[in-house]
């Protein structure tokens, strides 16, 4: 007899959920001290060993999702690039299974793989409790979703944005279009802003789409911008769009844009234009311990961290919601200039829609992370 495969993940999965893989062993009387080891792989590098028991079903399992988190990693946006191309955004791996009995190897099982080639991958993110959808790469696949929640936005001219999209489809050649609208009711054609050539399944493909960032004012600077949307295609299907930017004149003085990883594996874009706040927030921490002699001593170290409040404005019922991601990433900036600073999202409240009440939709408190530090990502292309 030999062990086999009872389940395990679909092809591409979020490494932040459970990845499961259930294997069936070999069961023998004459068997002692039944264990089994799971070799998580990235191509023929081993990362880690895992270690089970048989079940009540002889079953051992495995959740290789902390294994393969560590090896994907959220990509923040390059404010020096508009465009990039990523090959390495989903992770490919798969695992070595072996049985034991009383520490003598009797069965081996490679799964994730067939021959040479990786059949199971991982990009960084997972869903969050509060998403509808559990299905989320069936809308991937059907080439209508960006890595983002939600496909419009409201911005101001000159405020970076970036999408992101994960190309599923076979290789194709992706071409970016924007449109833009105009306060008279005209509109300019669709305009190519950029060409990625060929684009392989898996790839990833991050596009700046920011008004300035795009010169979408030289299409016409005759007439009033309202609106733009931007979408991509291959030849003429369009295989990621329509996403809708309207912009506004609110005036600020220091606008604040924000940027954080969602559960989708890509970037939100985060414009705060209200009830703009600083303030000091000081720290005093005693620290008592010993001397050689034996006596007590004890330091007092004192830090001023600014804190910072922002509110948004109004935010639609969708826009709201996918703010729900700020609160739970780790990976959140806002832009200084031509760089990142990662910030601390101290508000952990979760906020209700309310018809009634929406001109402040999200007001949040943050700080940095690193003090006197700027953070910019290494170039990745």
């Amino acid at each position: 007899m030999s062990i086999s495969l009872v389940s395990g993940p679909e092809n591409l999965v979020y490494s932040r959920n459970p990845i499961v893989v259930t294997i069936a062993l070999e069961s023998d009387p004459e068997y002692t001290d039944v264990y089994a080891l799971c070799h998580v792989y990235q191509d023929s590098t081993l990362i880690t060993t895992l270690f089970a028991r048989p079940n009540s079903d002889y079953n051992a399992v495995f959740d290789v999702a902390p294994v393969v988190d560590s090896l994907t990693s959220f990509i923040a946006p390059t404010l020096s690039e508009n465009f990039l191309k990523l090959n390495d955004f989903a992770v490919g791996y798969w695992c070595r299974i072996e049985q034991f009995s009383a520490g003598t190897l009797i069965n081996t099982l490679d799964v994730g793989k067939t021959g040479y080639d990786i059949n199971w991958f991982a990009i960084k993110g997972g869903l969050s409790q509060e998403k509808a959808s559990l299905n989320i790469f069936s809308k991937l696949s059907n080439d209508k979703m960006f890595l983002s929640w939600i496909n419009k936005n409201e911005v101001l001219k000159n405020q970076p944005s970036f999408l992101y999209y994960f190309h599923q489809a076979s290789d194709a050649n992706i071409i970016a279009y924007a449109k833009v609208y105009y306060a008279d009711g005209t509109s300019s054609p669709a305009t190519v802003i950029n060409d990625f050539g060929t684009v392989e399944t898996n790839n990833l493909v991050i596009c700046a789409s920011g008004f300035d960032q795009l010169s979408l004012g030289d299409i016409d600077n005759t007439k009033i911008p309202i609106r733009y949307l931007l979408w991509f295609q291959s030849d003429t299907t369009v295989v990621a769009g329509y996403y809708y930017y309207t912009l506004t004149e609110d005036y600020v003085p220091i606008p604040i844009t924000i940027f954080f990883a969602n559960s989708l594996g890509g970037f939100e874009t985060l414009h705060l234009r209200g009830k703009i706040e600083n303030s000091l927030d000081p720290e005093s921490n005693e620290i008592i311990s010993f001397v050689a002699s034996g006596k007590l001593t004890s330091s007092l170290n004192h830090m001023i961290t600014p804190e910072s409040e922002a509110s948004t404005g109004y935010l639609s019922k969708d826009h709201l919601k996918a703010c729900a991601d700020l609160f739970l990433s780790k990976e959140t900036y806002i832009v200084a200039g031509e760089q990142l600073v990662k910030v601390i999202v101290s508000t952990k409240t979760k906020f209700e829609y309310t018809e009634s009440d929406n001109l402040l939709g999200l007001t949040i408190q943050y700080k940095r992370a690193f003090t006197n530090k700027n953070y910019t990502p290494d170039v990745t292309d």
